[in-house]
């Protein structure tokens, strides 16, 4: 039994996918100690992990917000010198075979090769290189103005400082990259497969494609599957649980497919409550602040998503187009890949319209996009998921310095 420690993310997209991965990890024996913010940590253990929470404020609220995503890379420089300074001599006591780490949380890296211990990167996103970065700034329009530009040039001051003052304590500093796309030591794992992956063939056999890790446990939401009408087609609409406090958006989808032929599931996400909106909801749709999204795609028909890589890798996992709305750089990829494969469609949210609405979502449910959607999850789920996943992680423990320890004693 090998004992990984795993440091996670604080968003929901990130922490989803590695829920299945700790649960197999434990079924195969293995212990494994996951740090996050304390919001995640009953579905955490839920999935078998010891949860630590990093109880630092800035750790624990950090999170991908319109107003924290330019700041992120700095945001993540400053967490990874708090981490280091403050939990590192704990981890050295502690005896870990291997760390797995997001890629949005370097500090689980530096951690690592201090340590001197292998690392496992975990990408919720696609993976990244140069061409994927020139891809993005084409796909998405960032906003130029003097003041944005300031506050680039102070981040990327503050980020050289938090560097130096990690390497000044003799430690590694996370990578300039790495603030942005930190991959493991060993390997990397992205929960996407190649036929998905833009530019799939410029990674190296320590990336590996698993496809979406779906915790088959993940969906037990209270749900009113008896108003579900079987001659009904079911669109499923999901902004996510960040972004969606947009009773505009929703009204658009009220006057789009209000009393039409298709029965509508709506999940708020948790930005606003039902009742505010029951009201003016139409009889064909069906309003939720969580809906048991895995059961529900099964059904579906069409789905509208913001453009996050684990809805849409779930959308396409039972075959399902989508309709993508991206508000984030990497939601705007995932929405540009979405559309270049044929599996679905596009529009930026100032474009936004009941009639657009309906446009896009009725050419959606013609076969063309469905016969692409089908084609792509069957690659999705050809490549292992979260069971490849543990077997990537386990292939990682036989190099690890204290197992390598272990087997030299058993050989003795």
């Amino acid at each position: 039994m090998a004992k990984i420690a795993f440091f996670g993310f604080p968003a929901f997209g990130h922490v989803n996918p590695t829920l299945a991965v700790v649960g197999e990890l434990r079924r195969r024996g293995h212990e494994v100690v996951f740090w996050c913010s304390r919001a995640f940590a009953e579905r955490l253990q839920a999935a078998g992990a010891e949860f630590r929470g990093y109880d630092d404020a800035s750790l624990e609220e950090l999170t991908i917000t319109p107003e924290s995503l330019a700041q992120l890379p700095r945001l993540v420089a400053e967490a990874s010198e708090w981490f280091l300074e403050e939990r590192l001599e704990g981890l050295r006591q502690e005896s870990f075979d291997l760390i797995v780490h997001d890629s949005v949380a370097p500090w689980g890296k530096c951690a690592a090769r201090a340590l001197g211990l292998p690392s496992v990167g975990s990408v919720s996103t696609f993976a990244f290189n140069r061409r994927m970065m020139k891809l993005a700034r084409g796909l998405y329009d960032i906003p130029v103005s003097w003041s944005r530009t300031g506050m680039k040039l102070k981040s990327m001051w503050r980020i050289l400082q938090a560097r130096r003052r990690i390497r000044r304590r003799g430690l590694p500093p996370p990578g300039v990259v790495d603030l942005v796309f930190a991959k493991g030591t060993r390997a990397t794992i992205v929960y996407n497969s190649p036929d998905f992956q833009p530019f799939a063939e410029d990674f190296g056999p320590d990336v590996h494609f698993v496809g979406p890790s779906l915790d088959p446990d993940r969906d037990e939401v209270d749900f009113p599957f008896q108003r579900l009408e079987a001659q009904r087609p079911l669109l499923y609409i999901s902004l996510g649980t960040l972004f969606n406090r947009e009773a505009d958006f929703f009204r658009h989808c009220f006057e789009a497919f209000g009393d039409s032929r298709w029965q509508v599931v709506l999940t708020l996400g948790g930005g606003l409550d039902p009742v505010e909106l029951q009201s003016q909801a139409p009889s064909n749709f069906i309003l939720c602040r969580y809906a048991p999204q895995l059961r529900l795609l099964e059904r579906a028909s069409v789905a509208i998503t913001r453009g996050g890589m684990n809805t849409v890798n779930e959308c396409l996992y039972y075959g399902v187009p989508a309709l993508a709305i991206p508000f984030l750089s990497e939601q705007a990829l995932v929405a540009g890949r979405l559309v270049q494969v044929g599996a679905g469609l596009a529009l930026k949210p100032k474009d936004v319209s009941p009639s657009q609405l309906k446009e896009a979502v009725e050419a959606l449910s013609a076969s063309t996009y469905t016969q692409k959607a089908r084609q792509i999850g069957q690659s999705l789920r050809r490549s292992g998921g979260y069971r490849e996943a543990c077997d990537v992680i386990e292939g990682c423990l036989a190099n690890s310095p204290s197992r390598s320890a272990e087997t030299s004693q058993a050989i003795a």
